[in-house]
């Protein structure tokens, strides 16, 4: 990624100052997985200046605008210029605090705090790229969602490396049907909807809503 920053002729004392910052902070190997890959490069010289100045200054990004803009490639570009771990996280209608912050739960009879993506992201000097939904103007109807299926099929997930929480967890939703998790405290019942949502990745299996993995 800096050697393309190069050949954009990003200025160099900017490049120096990320060389600077991924030589002082390095990534752990456990979270190497977590620097993104971008598939595609942004273009725009002095957006990644400002951009790349405001995070050496220690400040937040606010990226503004219309759909198809490359938002998300530029936030992908930039994690993976600072080379550091980023957890994408969704605005949805029943996002709370908790879920992004983390909370409370119970483990082998103790409580605990299970942190959320920001706080993980901030724990670990990551990017926290907070992705709202762009709401439709169009004033066409929604499309039919009550024939879709949900189904989880053999995921394995861990909020820590060696502390599995969810083991090998199927379980298919027919489309119109309502379904409850019942259990103890510390069960997973949150884990569950919080990994439908992809507030979080799984270790191995699928979960799918109708075809879309």
């Amino acid at each position: 990624m800096l050697d393309f920053l190069q050949k954009e002729k990003i200025d160099p004392a900017l490049l120096a100052g990320i060389r600077a910052f991924r030589e002082k902070y390095p990534v752990s190997e456990a979270l190497t997985a977590r620097v993104p890959k971008p598939r595609y490069h942004y273009y725009g010289k002095e957006v990644w200046q400002a951009a790349i100045a405001a995070l050496l200054c220690g400040e937040n990004l606010l990226l503004a605008g219309s759909k198809a803009t490359g938002k998300n490639v530029l936030a992908e570009n930039l994690a993976m210029a600072f080379y550091r771990p980023a957890w994408d996280v969704s605005f949805h209608v029943n996002m709370d605090a908790a879920s992004l912050i983390g909370m409370d739960t119970f483990v082998n009879g103790q409580v605990q705090f299970r942190p959320g993506p920001v706080y993980l992201s901030a724990q670990n000097g990551g990017f926290a790229v907070l992705d709202e939904i762009n709401e439709d103007t169009s004033g066409e109807p929604l499309a039919d969602t009550t024939e879709t299926t949900v189904s989880f099929e053999h995921v394995h997930f861990s909020y820590e490396p060696g502390h599995p929480v969810i083991r090998d967890f199927s379980l298919t939703v027919p489309s119109g049907r309502k379904v409850a998790l019942v259990g103890a405290t510390g069960s997973g019942k949150t884990t569950i909807v919080n990994l439908l949502m992809r507030f979080y990745d799984i270790e191995s299996g699928t979960i799918r809503i109708g075809d879309q993995n």
